[in-house]
């Protein structure tokens, strides 16, 4: 499987249409970006920069879990009651995102959660996450590249997805 980077291009275009009319049409004072891995910034970014005006700003929050199972948040966090949008690489097991998902509800008690998401793996799901937009399903494999590390920590830089064996 190789997803291309003008097929990736093309996708984010679309989904960045999606959200753009999904948040013109409420009125949203206050629009916070979570994103929870390192691997979803570039899909972040290429998302942010498609998204037209929603109507509120956007703040960029990034956060990692560590070892305590805490959100460690680095940048501003959320306000109260305000919507939120989670952008992420992959959806797999559904841990991760259910995990946030609880966290944001409970800390902060959004007025609207939304989960966007460039890759759903078809594997059976731990936990089932309602997401709102997604890019491309892909097969139960290790898949690497668009800032999705290799079995190795390697080839986020690539501008492509793919689970294809490398020399």
């Amino acid at each position: 499987m190789k997803i291309s980077s003008e097929e990736i291009k093309s996708k984010v275009s679309e989904l960045a249409k999606e959200i753009s009319n999904y948040y013109r049409d409420r009125l949203v004072d206050e629009l916070c970006i979570v994103v929870p891995m390192n691997g979803g910034v570039p899909f972040a970014v290429d998302l942010l920069r498609e998204i037209t005006n929603p109507g509120a700003d956007q703040i960029f929050i990034s956060y990692v879990f560590d070892e305590d199972e805490n959100w460690n948040f680095s940048g501003s966090k959320p306000k109260n009651n305000s919507s939120i949008l989670i952008i992420e690489d992959i959806y797999d097991t559904g841990e991760t995102l259910s995990n946030l998902i609880d966290y944001l509800h409970q800390e902060y008690s959004p007025s609207d959660l939304q989960i966007v998401v460039m890759l759903d793996k078809k594997i059976k799901k731990h936990k089932l996450v309602d997401i709102g937009w997604k890019g491309f399903d892909v097969e139960d494999t290790w898949v690497y590249g668009y800032g999705m590390d290799d079995e190795n920590g390697t080839l986020r830089q690539l501008s492509y997805i793919s689970d294809e064996e490398r020399d």
